[in-house]
């Protein structure tokens, strides 16, 4: 497990994929990661998320009226 923070890890990640996938691809991962991914566990050690948060996270996804297609692409 890792020691850093999800938001950090993010910013690594993003720097990582950006050379391999399409702007337009890009894009909408920036947007998934800054409106549904960091907001929430952004301040959290990688090594301190649980599988019950995951799926407490999953669960309050769908309750916000996102299509199958849209959820599947967050999770």
């Amino acid at each position: 497990m890792s020691n850093k923070k999800i938001r950090e890890i993010a910013v690594a990640w993003k720097e990582y994929k950006q050379p391999y996938v399409k702007q337009s691809t890009m894009a909408a991962y920036v947007l998934i990661l800054e409106n549904h991914i960091i907001p929430y566990f952004g301040n959290q050690m990688m090594s301190e998320i649980t599988a019950g948060q995951i799926i407490q996270w999953q669960n309050e996804m769908q309750t916000k009226g996102f299509s199958e297609a849209y959820l599947r692409m967050i999770q």
